[in-house]
């Protein structure tokens, strides 16, 4: 049977880079608005991929369950790629824990249970989860998620930008301790870690903040921003058979920025 490859938030950005990276595989684009997907299908049909889309909303558990279905249905599953996500920008706290935190877990989850041996899970992470540090007595209740997670990440911090550091530092835990479970069965576990991306997003505050984001730019040690495709050829080296020894681990896609530099 075919590869399979899922990206969830597969519909632009990373996630539509990464998606690029599987021209061998079919390809199931995983997201929340079905317009987008139909249009990121179309564009990797037109280049030669094989693809499909599946709406997909990953802070609930049968939608989550949906996704690896459909994925099945077109093949052996071999690479997910949890790109989807939201910025503490432009989500309340209480969305950044159901989808960045709650999301991610239910999306390692199915992977844990429906990859094929041999296959790989990455989760995007940020380089903003440097900034956290987990207290010992947190840590294993932010890894098993529902309620009790959500009380004390509420808790913890009512900003959403720490919010969102706090959870992709509990996805790089994630990674971290799961690395175990997925290795007795073959698997591979990896996050990428990206610093200040050119998304649309990003692209869009540059044109609102050109002297802040020239800043950020000088701050980088190599001297400019990232580019989405870094980030995608990132992710396909640690699904490649050269990462084969790589798991548990977390690559930093950053530049060398460092987010206490940012100020």
């Amino acid at each position: 049977m075919k590869k399979v490859a899922i990206i969830t938030g597969g519909a632009g950005g990373i996630g539509f880079q990464c998606a690029k990276q599987y021209r061998d595989c079919h390809v199931v684009l995983a997201g929340r608005k079905e317009d987008g997907l139909k249009d990121a299908v179309a564009k990797l049909k037109s280049d030669g991929y094989e693809a499909s889309y599946v709406v997909t909303d990953i802070s609930n558990k049968d939608s989550v369950q949906g996704m690896y279905a459909h994925g099945k249905s077109k093949g052996d599953i071999f690479y997910v790629v949890n790109s989807a996500g939201v910025s503490g920008a432009g989500a309340p706290l209480e969305i950044v824990y159901d989808v960045d935190v709650e999301g991610a877990r239910l999306v390692t989850e199915g992977a844990y249970e429906h990859l094929a041996s041999g296959g790989v899970l990455v989760l995007i992470a940020s380089m903003m989860h440097k900034i956290i540090e987990l207290k010992p007595e947190e840590r294993g209740t932010y890894l098993q998620g529902g309620e009790k997670g959500k009380e004390i990440f509420l808790k913890t911090t009512n900003d959403p930008n720490t919010g969102y550091a706090l959870a992709k530092r509990i996805n790089v835990e994630l990674v971290k301790e799961k690395a175990d479970a997925f290795g007795e069965k073959g698997l591979r576990i990896v996050a990428v870690s990206p610093g200040i991306i050119l998304t649309p997003m990003a692209k869009e505050a540059m044109e609102k903040y050109p002297e802040k984001m020239k800043v950020l730019e000088q701050a980088t040690p190599v001297g400019r921003m990232g580019e989405p495709e870094d980030v995608a050829k990132a992710v396909a080296f640690l699904c490649s058979e050269d990462a084969s020894f790589i798991t548990g681990s977390i690559l930093h896609v950053d530049g060398g920025l460092h987010p206490r530099k940012l100020g």
